[in-house]
């Protein structure tokens, strides 16, 4: 199941302890993996997003899944959830449940898959292009790939980006996502398509989307 078990127990850890400890306190050292086995459930059943936007209840605990920003600094405790959010960029993982098939990039939010990416490099003689027809090809099925599960996918290269929010196989219909028709490269030399991971991903925008 792509849920990141030690960030989403760590999250509720931290940010809601009495839920924690009444999870903790049925499974003792299984809390962990029974909490991510609940939110994956509730994944497959609801959508990755619908999960994080609300709380996922479990036996007599409500754990809420994500704190977006405080519209004010009167609730301290809001501004310490907040705060509590982990957000972590895996590479390499993998999407096929019983082979070895891999996407590049996987944004996690408290512990649970909301972002693919995959990646080209023109200096490989492959492009974003690519990256589109790679995903036609997946097999739409796989739980990384479904369109009950997740909402962005991305393909990239050094220069450009694209995104789909539902792959149907040689359907799909990807989107261009730059900032102008020719992305510029920063002063400092990084790509052209920087822009990506400096902010559309950033830990704040990725709250906002869900």
């Amino acid at each position: 199941r792509p849920v990141i078990e030690s960030d989403l127990a760590a999250f509720v850890r931290e940010s809601q302890p009495a839920e924690w400890d009444k999870i903790e306190s049925v499974h003792g050292a299984e809390a962990a993996s029974v909490l991510a086995q609940e939110v994956w459930r509730k994944v497959q059943r609801d959508g990755a997003i619908k999960v994080l936007r609300g709380a996922v209840r479990y036996r007599d605990a409500s754990v809420t899944m994500a704190f977006g920003m405080p519209s004010n600094a009167l609730n301290p405790e809001l501004a310490r959830q907040h705060g509590c959010n982990r957000f972590a960029v895996v590479r390499q993982v993998r999407c096929n449940p019983v082979g070895g098939d891999t996407v590049d990039l996987v944004l996690f939010l408290n512990g649970v898959a909301v972002v693919t990416v995959e990646l080209k490099n023109s200096l490989t003689g492959q492009d974003a292009h690519h990256a589109c027809q790679q995903y036609k090809q997946r097999n739409k099925d796989w739980p990384m790939f479904s369109w009950r599960h997740f909402s962005l996918h991305f393909a990239v290269d050094d220069r450009k980006a694209f995104m789909a929010t539902r792959l149907s196989g040689v359907k799909t219909r990807f989107l261009p996502f730059n900032q102008a028709l020719v992305n510029r490269a920063p002063d400092d030399g990084d790509y052209a398509s920087c822009f990506l991971w400096r902010e559309v991903w950033g830990r704040e925008n990725l709250l906002e989307w869900v």
